[in-house]
């Protein structure tokens, strides 16, 4: 849903639209967005177009041309998880997805409990380099999703991921943070080496997510939460380039360069 958003906003921008979002949508407990409330009762039948994409990870250059429509409303059907339709107003994104005081505190919280916990009380965040983990398997480790082409990330990838941030930052107190759906699975299967790994635990999706979005630099596996949680962050993110599986039904709906962030790391 946050694709979805960003690309409504990105594209409303491009068109000289208002981007209008549901008064009671979750994203407004979460994040401090600002997009409009739809009037329940417009003083005069509008007029109607919809426009649904062809792919949900390709971007569709037919969009290009859809402010064009006389129509008074842009109904966009889709997923629209592509980089390339918010990119001229990254910034604006960034600022709606500020998280509210309640998420942002507690994910701060429990941060510097993890910095304490791993270093002792006299280290404090600024002191650490934090590298969000954020490994997703959960539905996309179901059988039923490998037909349709999702895959998981080896512990063999995230051993080869958390190497590159050691190496590249060996002189830098660091630590790895780890949010995932299935902390059962990474207390089996993610295994510290030179770096201590801290995993976050009882707290929400929003938490977490704000979580990720507060650390230096990432790591991420599959899925569109990690990704989020990568492009919040702003740093360096590695990423699974083992995904989609190759010849699936997913794999025709996406197009690697305009879903992965330019110059994020594949691994």
């Amino acid at each position: 849903m946050m694709f979805s958003y960003a690309s409504m906003l990105g594209l409303a921008r491009q068109f000289a639209r208002t981007a209008v979002f549901p008064e009671n949508h979750y994203f407004r407990m979460v994040f401090r967005i600002t997009a409009a409330v739809p009037q329940r009762r417009p003083n005069r039948v509008l007029s109607w177009v919809r426009y649904a994409e062809k792919h949900p990870c390709t971007y569709d250059s037919r969009l290009a041309n859809a402010g064009e429509t006389a129509a008074d409303v842009v109904e966009l059907l889709g997923y629209f998880q592509s980089w390339r339709y918010f990119e001229s107003v990254k910034d604006e994104i960034r600022k709606e997805f500020t998280f509210r005081g309640d998420v942002a505190d507690r994910a701060s919280g429990l941060v510097e409990s993890a910095v304490k916990r791993t270093f002792g009380d006299q280290v404090r965040r600024r002191d650490v380099l934090l590298i969000g983990l954020h490994v997703r398997r959960g539905d996309m480790a179901l059988y039923s999703s490998f037909l349709l082409g999702y895959t998981t990330a080896s512990s063999e990838y995230i051993s080869s991921a958390m190497a590159y941030f050691t190496e590249r930052y060996n002189n830098s107190r660091l630590l790895f943070v780890l949010c995932s759906d299935d902390p059962e699975w990474c207390k089996d299967n993610v295994k510290e080496s030179k770096t201590p790994i801290f995993q976050m635990e009882n707290a929400s999706d929003a938490v977490h997510l704000a979580i990720l979005a507060s650390c230096n630099h990432t790591i991420m596996t599959v899925g569109s939460f990690g990704w989020w949680g990568a492009w919040l962050a702003g740093g360096e993110t590695v990423y699974y380039k083992n995904f989609p599986r190759p010849s699936s039904p997913l794999a025709t709906d996406f197009l690697a360069r305009d879903y992965f962030y330019p110059n994020w790391i594949g691994m």
